[in-house]
């Protein structure tokens, strides 16, 4: 037992059902729930609960909701509340007019991309939701080019953020390829606006050591319009953190894929958006894929997967079993590592042996940019990957070594999740260099001494690899169907990783339950966004 737990107890005198209670909502915090349900009245926690018409500052919170009923910290509560209020309140404010004459310029054919523009030029809340290729971003750098036309708006004023690193910078590229064919004064304009795309904790200001965030409900952000991509991974205490510093006039757009995994922290906020029928004036769904054309088997596959159609998933992978020719998708049963690493195709041992071998850190990243390991435990990720990926190459010294950041580090500006490579000369001299933040400037570099908290990375886990594209993924599934991991999300985040050649490992069984088996968080988001709907 805790000692938070301890406290509540013997502060409020809880009876031995509601410390069990309480012992269950912790649990299904470490799962990423933010409450859970009870079968037993208020009264049973003494006066450390309360209902929430009760005026009361009670830690503990006994809601009723559709003939059940939930236990709730008060801080996840009140988290939850104030996340609702603020999204509401966007969603409630006056429309505005829409330039259709730049509209029809910048989409000049109608659809779901028009109707998404005109969604967000018209509100100060909009919500782009849609599957990878479908066109988020260039929507986007559309809609951005209209406003920096109509509105004469200054590009430091619009700022940019995703929950990490690597999707800030991925947002920032794909914002600029996407004004490839704009004016030259827009082009510039949207460049200066998508340079600062960065993380959200960098955008708030956000200090470790103090818990504290520099831009807060006291001092808000210096924006007019403010983009969040992947807000998916983007948990609850979060949320609460971005939406009390925005200032009361800006727009707000989200982007995201409903599909996807939910946050490593606690919550499902961006899941309650997209489901709840008092946000749906706010979003748009795009469907149409452009990075994947209606023959391609990653396409299909993920199509299929959304459709939770196990059968044409199966015989879709059961089509594509020739290990010599991978015609874009190739699966195998395996799902233990060395049983994997014997089943590779050739077009995945030579990207590891490029990766491998490399004459230089900087080659070597990019040859590993190439191909990237998934898999859904950490501990597969690691040291028995290692050890497989020297074994397909007996009695060679491997000069890289591929590393991945653990957590932000101030010191050196490494962020969590940035992938770098270890590389030990002939002379045996070390030096560590990390993929590029921006195509357009220099790698970065770091002392090995001074490299901070980090993991091995010839694999990553799946949570890890969201926000990230790459060209061909090994996808390494749970050996077991009651895995918890083996969930409709994971599946779906893993595959559509890949751009062109996807090569899935795994048991039929456990795809057939991620398939079936959809994730699912206990939170209070979308009951607080009803009722506080029907109270305005």
């Amino acid at each position: 037992m805790n000692l938070e737990i301890e406290w509540l107890k013997s502060r409020w005198e809880l009876s031995d059902g509601a410390t069990k209670a309480l012992m269950e909502l912790f649990k299904a915090h470490e799962k990423g729930a933010t409450a859970c349900t009870v079968d037993f009245p208020v009264s049973d926690f003494g006066g450390a609960a309360s209902d929430p018409d009760q005026d009361a500052s009670t830690p503990l919170l006994v809601v009723a909701n559709a003939g059940a009923s939930y236990l709730q910290t008060r801080w996840f509560f009140e988290s939850e509340k104030q996340i609702a209020a603020r999204l509401l309140e966007l969603n409630s404010a006056p429309t505005k007019p829409v330039p259709h004459e730049k509209l029809q310029k910048y989409f000049d054919q109608p659809g779901d991309q028009r109707e998404a523009a005109e969604l967000a030029l018209s509100r100060n809340l909009a919500v782009i939701t849609g599957g990878p290729g479908t066109g988020k971003t260039y929507t986007l750098a559309r809609i951005l080019a209209i406003l920096l036309e109509t509105e004469d708006l200054d590009p430091r004023y619009i700022q940019l953020a995703a929950p990490t690193g690597k999707a800030a910078d991925r947002m920032r590229e794909a914002v600029e390829q996407s004004s490839a064919k704009l004016s030259e004064d827009l082009r510039e304009k949207l460049q200066a606006a998508s340079s600062s795309s960065k993380t959200i904790h960098s955008l708030l200001g956000f200090h470790p050591g103090k818990n504290t965030c520099a831009f807060n409900a006291n001092r808000r952000l210096p924006s007019k319009i403010l983009i969040v991509d992947e807000c998916s991974m983007v948990d609850t205490l979060l949320w609460r953190a971005l939406l009390e510093a925005l200032p009361d006039e800006c727009k707000l757009i989200l982007l995201g894929d409903p599909n996807q995994l939910e946050s490593v922290g606690r919550g499902s906020v961006f899941s309650s958006i997209e489901r709840s029928p008092a946000l749906y004036v706010a979003r748009k769904h795009l469907k149409e894929s452009h990075r994947f054309s209606t023959e391609s088997a990653i396409g299909n596959f993920a199509l299929a997967i959304g459709y939770e159609d196990v059968d044409g998933v199966l015989k879709l992978l059961k089509a594509n079993t020739d290990v010599e020719c991978p015609r874009g998708i190739f699966w195998n049963e395996s799902s233990n590592i060395p049983g994997v690493f014997k089943s590779l195709p050739p077009l995945v041992r030579h990207a590891l042996k490029e990766a491998a071998f490399a004459e230089s850190a900087e080659k070597s990243l990019e040859a590993l940019g190439k191909i990237r390991i998934l898999t859904a435990h950490r501990s597969s990720g690691r040291a028995s990957v290692e050890e497989e990926i020297q074994k397909l190459f007996p009695g060679r010294r491997i000069p890289n070594r591929p590393v991945i950041i653990d957590r932000n580090d101030p010191e050196t500006g490494l962020r969590n999740g940035e992938v770098g490579v270890v590389h030990i000369s002939s002379a045996q001299s070390r030096t560590v260099v990390f993929e590029k933040r921006d195509k357009s400037k220099p790698a970065f570099s770091c002392p090995l001494s001074k490299l901070p908290e980090h993991s091995p990375a010839w694999a990553i886990t799946i949570h890890r690899s969201q926000g990230s594209e790459y060209d061909n993924v090994v996808v390494i599934l749970p050996r077991k169907a009651e895995s918890p991991l083996a969930t409709r999300e994971l599946l779906y985040t893993a595959i559509t990783r890949a751009k062109k050649n996807l090569f899935v490992f795994g048991p039929e069984e456990v795809i057939r339950q991620a398939i079936l088996c959809r994730s699912h968080r206990t939170t209070l988001m979308e009951w607080q966004l009803e009722r506080l709907s029907q109270k305005a």
